[in-house]
């Protein structure tokens, strides 16, 4: 059963937190407060948050062709009892969710279950072994539980019709062996689980919905305060039934044993035993200090701060009672912004207040059908058409972009000039990167953006996009714009912050960085290729964005700042760096975690409906799974393998076999890629 990669980003998460949060205590000061070692041992209180993963039998299915892990989450209660120097007794609940997939030959198991559990457990922390003075303590724990559970499937459309999974892959509303099977329509998985399994199976009598549980648990408690400890850690229950999943296959048909939870998770507890700091006399507030609170005003709008409910109104501003500006026809547009100030009761309006008419609304429904964006965010699907979704959106903008030209023999000073540009954007045509800025409705902000990228040393070119078709702007109309413009004031101390994510001496294919967003892609004349994601205003989130990447698999991203059109160090942009992040070199090498890297063979590729023969191969293989790609095509790959050695081996023995057009590729992190980039990566 391929296990569901949640253990090594709780691991990872781990690690990161408790460096963090040592060096972060290192630093502090140290707090005068004193926990009495007179006080009887009081309880921990604690509420956390994580992972709840299922082993069962889904996954390890007789003829099975795919799975799909799902994140589920689970939510704990937990009450700490102290019963000696290195024991805890611990009282807990645990609530979560559990879900599971696999599809097989002709039909898809998948379940959704609701477990509640209760339970005790020991826990030993090591005190007896370690230095009195930490702040990170690890624990083992052991302990029973009782829990309940429900097995549910989602095996029937809202309209009542069930679920037929015919050997092309799709859903359709007749078992392909009915004799009206040509009349079958196609159905979408509502991923409603209404079925309940055990009246599916007519197995209500064969088993309770009720069990126990051991759990086995190890993590550690971080202790940030006196009163507050931060625990992070993993459980997995050995439970004492195989119905979880309400299948108990017998022999060798399935997965042996019976049914597993693991729960990896992050609470916050309380101390109850924290013993308060003594109250000072400078801690007594004055009447003064009283009066001044009563009345500070700190916006000056005659409302006090204590009952100001807007308290940074704008100066000059009417306002009600509480200091929030007068909206008159409650149209949530406050009246100073609103520039319709009687708008009917209820008509939906823009951001400036103004009532939208039936042909604006029509506007945008249209915009919405050409594939155009609307004023508002739409989140993308997690899917194999996200890519095709993007660009469908960015071909359906309308306004003026700005081309960088020039750009296929970049010196390693033109490179940091592209990067230092916070909203630039890369299209690949013909195997070359073309560079894009902005998408500006007005002219007269086209042409200003256009002089900051001349200040910069770049050349442009003006051009209008409407819903992917594109003309350069004429000279005459450039040239009045030119003189209409006002002068452009541009921050010279601006930083951008980007993530390197790595430079290679070769071209890697887009899909080994399918997971990462906002990918830029420049090219120098030095041979290098430098992958960088994101574009932020400040260090903190192009850290946090950096620790993103990392768990992905970028090892070796780092961030870079940019300031006028050249980089600069960390340190230069305001931010506490240790002197490794200070390196100024322009080709970092990149590292990608080799762990994700496979070797798999493709034994077909279709667009549509598979032959019934071919696919009658592919079942026989038990080990073929679809990776369905853009345009609607769907490769077939089998196998796992860790070296092209393996995967060479495994490709003869298919070819014996009569699949004489298989051939070996790679696979990082779940895209395809090349065998021989694989192999690069690998090296």
């Amino acid at each position: 059963m391929k296990t569901p990669n949640y253990s090594r980003s709780f691991v990872l998460s781990l690690a990161l937190l408790c460096s963090v949060s040592t060096e972060l205590l290192a630093q502090a000061p140290q707090d005068s407060t004193v926990i009495s070692n007179s006080l009887l041992p009081r309880p921990r209180l604690e509420l956390g948050l994580g992972a709840l993963s299922f082993y069962g039998d889904i996954g390890m299915l007789p003829n099975g062709i795919g799975q799909s892990a799902e994140l589920s989450w689970g939510y704990r209660a937990a009450l700490i009892n102290p019963i000696s120097k290195s024991f805890d007794l611990n009282i807990f609940a645990l609530f979560g969710t559990i879900r599971a997939n696999e599809r097989v030959v002709g039909d898809e198991a998948n379940l959704q279950n609701s477990v509640r559990m209760g339970g005790l457990s020991l826990s030993y922390n090591f005190n007896a072994l370690l230095p009195v003075q930490r702040n990170i303590t690890p624990y083992l724990s052991l302990g029973v539980s009782t829990f309940e559970f429900n097995p549910k499937g989602d095996h029937y459309d809202a309209e009542g019709r069930r679920y037929n999974y015919w050997n092309d892959g799709s859903i359709r509303s007749l078992p392909e062996s009915d004799p009206n099977a040509a009349d079958a329509i196609m159905l979408r998985r509502d991923y409603t689980f209404e079925t309940d399994l055990r009246l599916e199976s007519d197995r209500e009598r064969d088993y309770a919905l009720r069990s126990f549980s051991v759990p086995l648990g190890i993590g550690a408690n971080l202790a940030i305060s006196p009163s507050f400890t931060v625990r992070m850690g993993a459980e997995y229950h050995f439970t004492f039934t195989d119905n979880i999943d309400n299948i108990a296959l017998p022999g060798d048909e399935g997965r042996k044993g019976n049914d597993h939870l693991l729960y990896s998770s992050i609470g916050l507890s309380y101390n109850l035993q924290h013993a308060r700091r003594k109250k000072t006399e400078t801690d007594e507030l004055s009447n003064d200090d009283l009066l001044a609170l009563d009345y500070a005003d700190e916006d000056a709008d005659g409302v006090a701060d204590i009952i100001d409910q807007c308290p940074f109104t704008p100066a000059g501003v009417p306002i009600g009672k509480y200091g929030c500006p007068l909206d008159t026809d409650g149209d949530g547009v406050a009246d100073y912004q609103d520039k319709e100030i009687n708008t009917p009761a209820g008509a939906p309006v823009n951001f400036e207040g103004v009532a939208l008419t039936e042909a604006d609304i029509e506007a945008q429904y249209a915009l919405y059908m050409s594939g155009g964006k609307m004023n508002f965010d739409k989140s993308s699907l997690s899917t194999a058409d996200v890519a095709r979704k993007r660009r469908r959106e960015a071909e359906g903008q309308k306004g003026y972009i700005i081309q960088v030209l020039e750009t296929g023999n970049l010196q390693t000073s033109d490179v940091s000039r592209i990067l230092s540009i916070k909203d630039i954007r890369a299209v690949e045509k013909d195997g070359e990167m073309v560079y894009f800025v902005g998408t500006i409705a007005d002219l007269n902000d086209a042409v200003n953006r256009d002089a900051q990228l001349k200040e910069l040393g770049l050349q442009t070119k003006m051009i209008y996009t409407e819903f992917g078709n594109q003309q350069d702007v004429d000279a005459a109309t450039l040239a009045e714009a030119e003189r209409n413009r006002t002068n452009t004031v541009t921050d010279a101390n601006e930083v951008t912050f980007r993530v390197q994510i790595g430079a290679y001496r070769y071209r890697l294919s887009q899909n080994v960085f399918s997971e990462v967003p906002d990918l830029l892609i420049v090219e120098g004349n030095d041979g290098v290729t430098r992958y960088v994601s994101g574009s932020f205003g400040d260090i903190q989130s192009a850290a946090e964005h950096k620790i993103d990447l990392l768990l992905k698999g970028s090892e070796g991203a780092f961030v870079t700042a940019y300031r006028g059109g050249q980089r600069i160090k960390l340190s230069e942009a305001g931010a506490r760096v240790t002197g490794a992040d200070e390196s100024l070199k322009a080709t970092e090498p990149g590292a990608i975690d080799k762990s994700l890297v496979k070797f798999s063979i493709q034994v077909g590729s279709f667009q549509g409906r598979v032959p019934a023969d071919v696919l009658g191969k592919y079942l026989t293989l038990g080990s073929v799974r679809p990776v369905r790609g853009e345009g609607g095509t769907t490769r077939y790959i089998s196998g796992s393998y860790s070296s092209a050695s393996e995967a060479n081996t495994a490709l003869a023995n298919l070819r014996n076999s009569g699949l004489i057009d298989a051939f070996v590729v790679g696979e990082f992190n779940g895209q395809v890629i090349s065998a021989e980039e694989a192999q690069k990566i690998k090296q």
